[in-house]
């Protein structure tokens, strides 16, 4: 069935995250940001944490997808935002 507008918007005010995949490719990307300001560049150790999140692994898994090695797709858009960010594919 369908959830009622004014529950949902209560859940959404609670903090409800409806879709995880793509809220955690968004922290993520954002880390990754906060990750150049700080270093000037994206070029991420494969090992490196970055506010509690694997970022060096994220970013690996990235580059994977691209190239069709990954089981996950990046979408063109995706790709237009890691390459205006400044990733070296």
């Amino acid at each position: 069935g369908r959830l009622d507008e004014s529950y949902r918007r209560r859940l959404d005010g609670v903090g409800v995250i409806w879709d995880p995949i793509a809220y955690q490719w968004e922290r993520n990307f954002a880390l990754l940001e906060q990750y150049k300001e700080r270093e000037g560049h994206c070029d991420v150790p494969d090992s490196h944490q970055e506010g509690g999140s694997k970022l060096g692994n994220w970013l690996k898994r990235q580059r994977q997808a691209r190239k069709g090695n990954h089981p996950c797709t990046l979408s063109s858009e995706r790709v237009d935002r890691l390459d205006k960010v400044g990733i070296r594919w």
